[in-house]
């Protein structure tokens, strides 16, 4: 299933979180990223495999915190 990226950032909003608290935890997992990257990334307008790797992470993580919020755990 593809990955909408407008819902990346409408997500990264409801969870009252930011772009840098996002490339923080991207960082962490060892994916190099700084906020040029990652907002070309989220926007579609970067297509490399690194871009892949960035929204998926991103995606990753939301699901992460999605699940504490709703009192699950995810992965």
């Amino acid at each position: 299933m593809a990955i909408d990226l407008f819902d990346i950032r409408v997500r990264t909003v409801k969870l009252r979180l930011t772009n840098n608290d996002i490339i923080r935890e991207i960082n962490k997992r060892g994916i190099k990223c700084s906020q040029s990257e990652y907002s070309l990334a989220i926007h579609g307008a970067l297509s490399t495999p690194k871009a892949l790797d960035i929204v998926n992470a991103a995606d990753e993580i939301l699901k992460e915190k999605e699940g504490k919020i709703n009192g699950f755990t995810y992965g």
